[in-house]
């Protein structure tokens, strides 16, 4: 016996479903907007967290002719992009640096390949260009394979232009306000903190170490205080055979950069307080800068030895914080403009 319900009385019409997802994406765009502006007006900012991919697509705009930083953290936390515009009248630089990394294996990646001849600023910390243990270089090494393997493959660079420049701009991306980071904050009955670094477009990281809430016990010469175990612990010094054979590769890539047409200018930017002492003690001035500075074709300054370096506070003892950022822009514009105008 035929049904008394026809097919046609079950069909849902195609213009309800188009409808029902209009209505359902702009429910969840609504949710969204109302998470992220939520978490904003409680001093949340946007921070780039896929910092793998946005050093590889800075290296891809490397020009024969640009500048670009190299060096660790310290410099990436030190620039302001726009002071760094309005005092040197250019462009931001390129920045490659890597917390705690060695820049040897780009700089000889440069050397070796391409025709660049513009400016590296060389931020200099022999704790990590002195250390033999392998781990100063690995990250920058696994970064240059990334690289080529996204220079060759659509989808891999894709991937890495929608993770910068998509995700780099919400704040609900966040690490700290991750599913778990959340719960973790519901059981303690607080809020994550916003955290005090911040990985902004073009890799510049400033620190604002006044956010930190509690503001832990400070010193403005010693800074917080406290042991640095990161700073006793990493890497292996040179003894005297492997120092120099580091000078010699250091010489070798900056030689053949220079060959090429540009200049190289290491910069030593001082740390304060205990993690200073640490690094003198591991890593001698005179053992290691010093010699850097006797055998290389580079342009070499410690900043703090230049007339006029301004007495920043002391925090973690390796970072500025970002209220002082444009002025050691502004200090760092007028170094290098008197360095490179005795170039020729």
């Amino acid at each position: 016996m035929p049904s008394s319900t026809s097919n046609s009385e079950l069909d849902v019409p195609r213009a309800a479903w188009g409808r029902t997802w209009v209505v359902a994406l702009l429910l969840l765009a609504g949710a969204l907007a109302a998470w992220e502006g939520w978490w904003r007006v409680r001093g949340y900012q946007p921070s780039i967290e896929a910092d793998d991919d946005a050093w590889i697509l800075q290296f891809d705009r490397v020009e024969p002719d640009s500048t670009i930083v190299v060096g660790t953290s310290r410099i990436q936390a030190a620039l302001d992009p726009e002071t760094w515009v309005a005092s040197m009248h250019s462009e931001p630089p390129i920045m490659l640096q890597l917390p705690g990394g060695s820049p040897l294996p780009l700089l000889e990646r440069l050397a070796e390949e391409g025709e660049f001849h513009g400016l590296v600023l060389f931020d200099f910390l022999p704790m990590f260009v002195f250390d033999v243990s392998g781990t100063s270089e690995k990250h920058l090494l696994a970064l240059l394979d990334l690289y080529d393997v996204a220079r060759t493959s659509p989808a891999r660079r894709t991937e890495a232009l929608f993770a910068v420049h998509v995700g780099g701009r919400l704040v609900f991306r966040n690490s700290q306000l991750m599913l778990t980071q959340l719960l973790r904050a519901a059981l303690k009955q607080d809020l994550p903190n916003p955290g005090v670094s911040i990985r902004r477009p073009g890799r510049f990281g400033p620190v604002s170490f006044k956010r930190m809430d509690p503001f832990p016990k400070w010193d403005p010469v010693e800074g917080f205080g406290g042991k640095y175990l990161v700073a006793e612990s990493t890497g292996r010094a040179a003894n005297e055979a492997e120092t120099v054979a580091l000078l010699a590769r250091l010489e070798s890539c900056i030689s053949k950069l220079q060959a090429k047409g540009a200049r190289v200018i290491a910069m030593s930017i001082p740390s304060c307080g205990e993690r200073a002492r640490i690094e003198e003690r591991r890593f001698p001035t005179a053992q290691y800068w010093d010699r850097f500075v006797a055998t290389t074709s580079a342009t070499t300054v410690k900043l703090d030895a230049v007339p006029g370096w301004p007495r920043f506070d002391c925090y973690d003892g390796s970072h500025i914080d970002s209220s002082d950022s444009p002025q050691f822009t502004r200090f760092l514009a007028g170094v290098l403009q008197g360095l490179l105008a005795k170039q020729p």
